[in-house]
C-alpha cells in the first residue's frame, strides 16, 4: 500500500514517487545514455536526395506553458512563453507548489501545494493568462490529508483530484463556484476501492474521467463515467502505466509506461481498442506528457540531455525539441488554453 510522506521534496522526488512508489514497484533503472556518433555518407556518382530538414515544432507557436521547476531552490509553478525565452515564477512561495492545470478559460491555474503544512489543492487567478497580478492562491480542500493532481473539468465547474483522506488514494471531485470565494470543502468521492486510484484526467466532453489504478496488481489506465460508475481497464498490461492525458478530440489517451524497461510515452484509443502506439524510444526517461490545445503537439519531460527538462514534439512523436534550458528539474507541463 502506498503511503505519502509529508515532503520537503524537490520536484524530482515528487515525480519519482508518483510513478514508482505509487505503483508499488521499484523505480526502473535508468540505463546510461548512449552517445551515438555520426559519419558522413560516402560520396557516389549518383546524386543523393537530401532529407527534408527537421521542422521545429515551436516555430510559429504562441501562448504559454505552465510547468514546475526547482530552479529557485524549491518547487514553483512557472510560466514559459512558447517560441520565446521568457520564464516567469507564478507562485513565488517558499513552500512546494506542483502539478499545475489551467482552467478552460485560461484565467485560473489549479495546483497542489504544501504551503499550509500539508498538500492541498489551490487555485490562482491569472487574469491576463500570464501573471498572477498580485492575487493570493485560494485553498479549495482544507483537509489534513494529502490532496494532489488537480484536473479541471471541460466546463470549468469542477476539479478532480486524488487524495488519501480515506486511507488510500482515491479520485474525488469538487465544485468550483464562479467567483474568488471558491470553496471546495466537501468534495465527492468517485472511486471506492482498496487499491490506489490516482491522476484523473477528463475527456473533452466531460462525460468520462481517465485515471491510474493498481486494482489489478499493477498500474493500469482506467476510464470511468464522470460520476464514478463503470470503471474499465484500458491498458491490460503487466507493466506499469501512468499519467494519462486525454487528447483534445477525445480519440486518444496519452500515457507513459515502463513496458519496454524504461519510461516511454504511448497513445491508446480512448475506448481501449487496438494496441498502444509508442511515441518515444530512448534509453532515458520520457514521461508526463500533455497535449497541446489543438492536438498537434505534445509537451513532455525527459532527461535525454542529462537532467529533467520540458520538451515539445509533434503528436506522432516526431521532431522533439527542448523547451527549457536549465540545470534544475523542470516537470509537469500544462498548456495554456486557446
Amino acid at each position: 500500500m502506498f503511503h505519502i510522506v509529508k515532503p520537503s521534496w524537490l520536484a524530482l522526488s515528487v515525480a519519482l514517487l508518483a510513478l514508482a512508489l505509487l505503483s508499488c514497484e521499484p523505480a526502473p533503472t535508468v540505463t546510461p545514455t548512449i552517445v551515438r556518433t555520426s559519419t558522413l555518407p560516402t560520396a557516389t556518382a549518383t546524386p543523393t536526395v537530401m532529407p527534408t530538414p527537421m521542422s521545429d515544432p515551436l516555430a510559429g507557436s504562441t501562448g504559454w506553458l505552465a510547468f514546475v521547476t526547482n530552479r529557485d531552490g524549491n518547487d514553483e509553478v512557472y510560466l514559459g512563453r512558447i517560441g520565446g525565452p521568457e520564464r516567469r515564477n507564478l507562485t513565488n512561495n517558499p513552500a512546494h507548489d506542483s502539478e499545475p492545470d489551467w482552467s478552460p478559460d485560461g484565467k485560473w491555474i489549479a495546483f497542489a501545494s504544501d504551503r499550509d503544512g500539508n498538500w492541498e489543492i489551490y487555485v490562482l487567478a491569472v487574469p491576463d493568462g500570464t501573471t498572477a497580478a498580485g492575487a493570493e492562491p485560494i485553498n479549495l480542500t482544507h483537509n489534513p490529508a494529502a490532496d494532489y493532481a488537480p484536473a479541471w473539468s471541460p466546463d470549468g465547474k469542477q476539479i478532480a483530484f486524488h487524495s488519501n483522506r480515506d486511507g488510500n488514494l482515491e479520485i474525488y471531485v469538487l465544485a468550483v463556484p464562479g467567483d474568488t470565494d471558491a470553496n471546495g470543502s466537501d468534495p465527492e468521492r468517485l472511486t471506492n476501492h482498496p487499491a490506489d486510484d490516482s491522476f484523473p484526467t477528463w475527456s473533452p466532453d466531460g462525460v468520462q474521467i481517465a485515471f491510474v489504478s493498481d486494482r489489478d496488481g499493477n498500474g493500469e489506465i482506467y476510464a470511468m463515467n464522470a460520476d464514478g460508475s463503470d470503471p474499465t481497464n484500458l491498458t491490460r498490461n503487466p507493466a506499469s502505466d501512468r499519467s494519462p492525458d486525454w487528447s483534445p478530440d477525445g480519440k486518444l489517451i496519452l500515457f507513459n509506461s515502463n513496458r519496454q524497461g524504461i519510461w516511454e510515452l504511448y497513445t491508446l484509443e480512448a475506448d481501449g481498442s487496438g494496441g498502444p502506439r509508442q511515441l518515444t524510444s530512448n534509453l532515458v526517461y520520457d514521461w508526463y506528457g500533455a497535449w497541446s490545445p489543438d492536438g498537434t503537439q505534445i509537451a513532455f519531460v525527459s532527461d535525454r540531455d542529462g537532467d529533467f527538462e520540458i520538451h515539445i514534439m509533434a503528436a506522432n512523436g516526431a521532431h522533439p525539441t527542448r523547451f527549457t534550458q536549465n540545470d534544475a528539474f523542470d516537470l509537469y507541463p500544462a498548456w495554456q488554453p486557446r
